[in-house]
């Protein structure tokens, strides 16, 4: 499982930031990794994902680009 968090840059934004979370895990299909659980922590949000392993974005990029 992969736990993630998300900083919150206003505090008027932690709604919006929650209902995108609400509305990412209700989507299903296959190229998608479903969001099992989510929730607030000391006014952080988080959500939980199955772990695929892998190469990152970050490092395909930069093996694309070379």
């Amino acid at each position: 499982m992969a736990l993630k968090t998300v900083r919150v840059p206003r505090e008027g934004m932690l709604q919006s930031i929650r209902r995108e979370i609400h509305a990412l895990a209700r989507l299903r299909h296959p190229g998608i990794v479903p969001i099992l659980e989510e929730g607030l922590e000391e006014g952080v949000p988080w959500y939980a994902m199955e772990l695929l392993e892998g190469v990152t974005l970050r490092r395909f990029a930069a093996t694309a680009t070379q």
